[in-house]
């Protein structure tokens, strides 16, 4: 079975998605120019042709200058992951898994900003799209349900893997 993007109900899938570096990602939650303190959240590009299907089913998906191709727009999507409500109530967390060639290790909140940094060759992901008010009204938002993370390990990392019996020795 070969794996597809697609949007069903408030549920979007996402394979070997495409989530910016640097500014683009936030797991920890660091203020900046873009982000206040606390809020974690990270960019994810989209295929034109599945960005303009999952805004028609009303994802806040936006469209800004491809820095790359001078004259022509890239769709984006802010995800955010959170963990509490407004209120600092505890919600149900994502599942978040750092894959490796030897292990899965689901991260617990106070590791995931470990992603911010890491080198990875694959994301996959489920989103949840929810409604929330916003300074205009009623606005959709998408969060973060799944996240499988694949490390890009060279050729030591498989090597000290190995010796470790399948442990990852960091």
């Amino acid at each position: 079975m070969s794996a597809v993007n697609h949007m069903s109900g408030n549920e979007i899938v996402i394979y070997n998605a495409q989530i910016g570096r640097g500014t683009y990602r936030n797991f920890e939650g660091r203020s900046g120019e873009y982000n206040s303190l606390g809020a974690r959240n990270f960019v994810l590009f989209l295929d034109d042709d599945f960005a303009r299907d999952i805004e028609a089913k009303g994802a806040p998906v936006v469209w800004k200058p491809n820095k790359y191709d001078e004259g022509k727009l890239r769709a984006q999507m802010k995800v955010h992951v959170k963990y509490r409500d407004k209120y600092g109530n505890p919600l149900t967390p994502p599942k978040i898994v750092l894959c490796s060639k030897k292990n899965r290790t689901q991260l617990e909140e106070e590791d995931i900003k470990m992603l911010d940094h890491a080198d990875i060759s694959k994301w996959d992901l489920i989103l949840s799209m929810y409604k929330n008010k916003g300074n205009t009204g009623p606005e959709n938002s998408v969060s973060l349900s799944t996240l499988y993370a694949t490390l890009n390990e060279n050729e030591l990392d498989a090597m000290y893997a190995e010796e470790e019996n399948g442990e990852v020795p960091w």
